[in-house]
């Protein structure tokens, strides 16, 4: 490890030297963020905690060959402070949680985890009005964020160039998420080339020639023509070209498993709204799914209504929610909502 990382972290994790593995850092970036989160594994042998999730990945720190000494209490939401030695062959974390609680995790080694999934089929809605273009916007801050955290070993090469659009002002003002409504974004060199050649691989020659104004000279009123541009039936073959790359990029990974009786309930589900699509040109759908550990079931159909003024493209969203244990209960629950949804 470097001699500057250590500098940088070993206040957040005493005990942290130069001969720890890199591994040991991530972990240091847990209890600076105060977001420690112990878990256990089923054999008993392994405890982990999250170092990332997000719809495109799930990243847990694993301590091998593990034994703990006292009790990880789950609900107690003190700061988690850690402590690490070294004796012989393990290491020993020492976690105290506020005054209340401590603990001991004796482990023979620390493992980062990472577990890729496909995201072009999920969808969240919690800003109104431009859903899809919200859509884009999310896809491509969650692959920003795996970026930041773990690098290029976790992205592909579509998504490596996929990136610099998320440095595209005009579309991330499509905001996904309220509390970013302040926010204000620059677009940076990177950003409008990018933006850019996707406009001449669209061969959309309109807004390449604003696009180029923009990189010439930044100003708030090319941004906000360009923004709404964005939205315009007349450009939708610049959008549908990004939803496309981002199909393509999402696509070299696996789709998540929540279980044997799960996965056939969402198989099940899937197989009966493409049927009815088959019939519907205009509907689309997307799916909100829980994280494959730690989260209780809970898996969202949403239906999205494509239409089109001639101007504007919009769409209107109705959720199917599915929450419980009982896959045939949840099962019958969706087909009556399908049946009233298309009746």
């Amino acid at each position: 490890m470097q001699t500057e990382k250590v500098k940088l972290y070993e206040k957040f994790l005493p005990g942290l030297t130069e001969d720890c593995p890199d591994e040991f850092v991530y972990l240091a970036q847990i209890f600076k963020e105060n977001v420690f989160e112990l878990m256990e594994k089923k054999d008993e042998t392994q405890y982990y905690v999250v170092y990332m999730m997000n719809d495109a990945i799930e990243s847990f720190l694993v301590f091998e060959n593990a034994i703990m000494i006292g009790e990880y209490e789950k609900e107690n939401e003190d700061i988690a402070q850690g402590r690490l030695d070294r004796i012989n062959n393990n290491y020993i974390l020492v976690i105290r949680q506020g005054d209340r609680n401590s603990f001991t995790i004796r482990f023979s080694r620390l493992r980062l985890e990472n577990n890729l999934y496909q995201y072009h089929n999920i969808g969240h809605f919690w800003v109104k009005q431009d859903e899809y273009l919200r859509q884009i916007n999310y896809r491509l801050g969650i692959l920003q964020d795996k970026y930041q955290f773990l690098g290029k070993k976790v992205c592909n090469q579509e998504e490596l160039e996929l990136l610099p659009l998320f440095e595209f002002t005009p579309l991330r003002n499509y905001i996904c998420v309220s509390w970013e409504k302040a926010e204000a974004f620059r677009s940076t060199d990177q950003g409008i080339e990018a933006f850019l050649h996707l406009a001449k691989e669209a061969k959309d020659y309109s807004m390449e020639k604003w696009i180029i104004r923009y990189q010439k000279r930044q100003s708030k009123c090319l941004e906000w023509i360009l923004t709404k541009m964005l939205k315009t039936v007349s450009h939708k073959r610049v959008i549908d070209l990004l939803f496309n790359k981002i199909d393509q990029a999402s696509r070299k990974y696996s789709e998540r498993s929540f279980g044997v009786m799960e996965d056939q309930l969402i198989t099940n589900c899937r197989g009966k709204i493409k049927e009815i699509l088959k019939h519907h040109n205009s509907i689309t759908f997307l799916e909100e799914q829980p994280f494959s550990v730690g989260d209780e079931f809970t898996y969202t159909f949403h239906l999205l209504h494509w239409k089109e003024n001639w101007i504007f493209r919009k769409v209107q969203v109705h959720s199917i929610v599915l929450k419980g244990s009982d896959p045939v209960t949840l099962e019958n629950i969706f087909d009556l909502s399908l049946q009233k949804y298309f009746h």
